[in-house]
C-alpha cells in the first residue's frame, strides 16, 4: 500500500513537472515579436523649382500610396519622387496599412546665383568689387565660398560627417574641444576656413548676426553659416540639407526659427 502511495506521488510530481515545462514552452512560442517602426525618411524638405527628392517609407509592408496636397507647388510620383514646381508650401501624404504619414515640402522658387570670385585671395583687403560686401565681410565670404570647389552643390553630407573644434577655438565656449556632426559639423568647418584659430562665442541676439556667423535655426533643428547679409535676408551655406551640401539658400532674419548662434568676432564688437 505504501509503495502504491509513493508511486502515485511520484507520478503526480512528474506530471506537474511536465505541465510546468509545457507551460514554459507555450510562453516562449507565443512571445510577441516587435515590428520595425514604419516612418518616412524625411518630415520636411526644402527644394528649388525643378529640383527633386525621393521620399521613402521605411519598413513599410504592402502598398504605399503617395499624394500631394497642392500639385501646383510640388508633385509626387507613385515611387515617392517629389518634384518642386513653384514657390510655396505643401504636404506630401503617404498612406500605408490604414495609416497616413506626412512630409512638409517648402519650395523656395528659382535657385539664386552665387557669385564666385576667380582665384580668391583672402589676404586682399579689397577683394572683388561685384559683391558689394564690406572689405572684412568680403574676405570672410571668399574664404567660405572657396570650399565650394571641394564640396560642390549636392556633395553627400549627413550626421555621420563630424568636425572638431580644437582647444584654441572651443575655449571661447569653455570647452577643451567641441564636436559637431551633420549640419553643425559643416558650419564649423566653414567657420574655421574663414577664421582659423580665433575662439568662438555663443550669442542669442538675432540682430547682432554678421557674415561668417553660425546660426542654429528651424527651432533648434538645423545649423547654417552666413555668407551675405542684405537687410533682413541672409544668404547661407549648409550641410545635411536633404542629406547634402547646399549653397545659396536665403532665409529671413525674423522668420528662420533662430535659437542661438556662434560667432568668431570678439565679444566687445
Amino acid at each position: 500500500m505504501k509503495e502504491k502511495s509513493m508511486m502515485k506521488k511520484g507520478i503526480m510530481i512528474a506530471a506537474c513537472f511536465i505541465i510546468a515545462l509545457l507551460s514554459m514552452i507555450c510562453i516562449i512560442q507565443v512571445k510577441p515579436v516587435s515590428a520595425a517602426t514604419v516612418k518616412l525618411n524625411k518630415k520636411k524638405i526644402y527644394l528649388y523649382n525643378g529640383y527633386t527628392y525621393k521620399l521613402k517609407l521605411k519598413n513599410a509592408e504592402g502598398k504605399v500610396k503617395f499624394s500631394s496636397s497642392d500639385k501646383s507647388i510640388a508633385t509626387v510620383s507613385s515611387k515617392g519622387v517629389v518634384t518642386a514646381i513653384s514657390e510655396g508650401k505643401t504636404k506630401i501624404k503617404v498612406k500605408n496599412a490604414g495609416n497616413t504619414y506626412k512630409c512638409t515640402v517648402i519650395v523656395m522658387g528659382e535657385e539664386p546665383d552665387i557669385e564666385e570670385p576667380e582665384n580668391p585671395d583672402i589676404n586682399d583687403p579689397k577683394g572683388p568689387e561685384d559683391t558689394g560686401l564690406p572689405k572684412d565681410d568680403q574676405a570672410i565670404y571668399e574664404a567660405i565660398i572657396a570650399l565650394k570647389d571641394e564640396y560642390p552643390e549636392g556633395t553627400p553630407w549627413t550626421n555621420s560627417n563630424l568636425y572638431v573644434w580644437n582647444s584654441s577655438v572651443a575655449s571661447g565656449l569653455g570647452y577643451s574641444q567641441f564636436t559637431g556632426g551633420g549640419c553643425q559639423g559643416f558650419a564649423m568647418m566653414a567657420s574655421d576656413a574663414a577664421f582659423g584659430e580665433i575662439p568662438v562665442y555663443k550669442f542669442t541676439d538675432i540682430n547682432s548676426v554678421r557674415v561668417g556667423d553660425i546660426l542654429r535655426v528651424d527651432n533648434d533643428n538645423h545649423s547654417v553659416i552666413v555668407l551675405k547679409i542684405e537687410g533682413d535676408v541672409f544668404t547661407i551655406a549648409e550641410g545635411n540639407f536633404n542629406s547634402s551640401v547646399h549653397w545659396g539658400r536665403m532665409i529671413n532674419r525674423y522668420d528662420c526659427g533662430f535659437v542661438y548662434g556662434y560667432t568668431r568676432y570678439p565679444k566687445d564688437l
